[in-house]
């Protein structure tokens, strides 16, 4: 029987969305005023470990999760939890730390650790924020999510109505968009 799992870590890191070789306004025109933050800002983020694989007909198990939380754990801890990821994390020091860029980081650095059971890493979903999160899936996928909230208001002006009836049917709501941009490799 296949099987997937996944297990929640989560860490504290500052970071600085911006490229060294780009000028002040090309990272403002890429990253927003975030960018002018010299050491960082801070995010409390939350990733998910996302295994897949065959049952243990002896265990009833993928795997255990105490093992995940061992071994990505170490992980987080030492790479990512409590640092200023561009100076801190080598993977950063030449490239943004997005959270696709997070996920990418912690796809490749956790992977390797399971190579020894059957179980495979197949995904890391890392949460940056409530409305920005972003998913690297083994084949080298990578999808980023970005919510946007707003009200819509609008005022029905069909000629066909009276104005009572148009005022029964006025109304205004919210409204949340996903916006999920999936980049492929090659």
């Amino acid at each position: 029987m296949l099987l997937t799992v996944s297990k929640r870590l989560e860490f504290s890191a500052s970071r600085r969305l911006f490229f060294s070789r780009w000028t002040d306004s090309e990272n403002l025109a890429a990253f927003g005023p975030e960018t002018r933050a010299k050491y960082g800002t801070g995010r409390n983020y939350t990733a998910y470990f996302i295994f897949s694989g065959q049952v243990d007909p002896v265990t009833g198990m993928l795997i255990n999760m105490s093992e995940i939380k061992k071994r990505a754990g170490a992980i987080v801890d030492e790479r990512f939890d409590h640092k200023f990821l561009n100076e801190d994390n080598p993977a950063f020091r030449e490239t943004p730390p997005t959270a696709e860029n997070i996920a990418h980081q912690l796809f490749n650095d956790v992977a390797p650790l399971f190579a020894d059971v059957d179980a495979k890493l197949v995904a890391c979903h890392l949460i940056e924020t409530p409305d920005r999160s972003a998913t690297f899936y083994v084949d080298g996928a990578c999808e980023a999510n970005y919510w946007f909230e707003f009200s819509a208001a609008r005022q029905t002006m069909s000629p066909r109505l009276t104005p009572l009836m148009r005022a029964s049917i006025r109304c205004a709501r919210s409204s949340i968009i996903a916006i999920s941009m999936k980049t492929f490799p090659g």
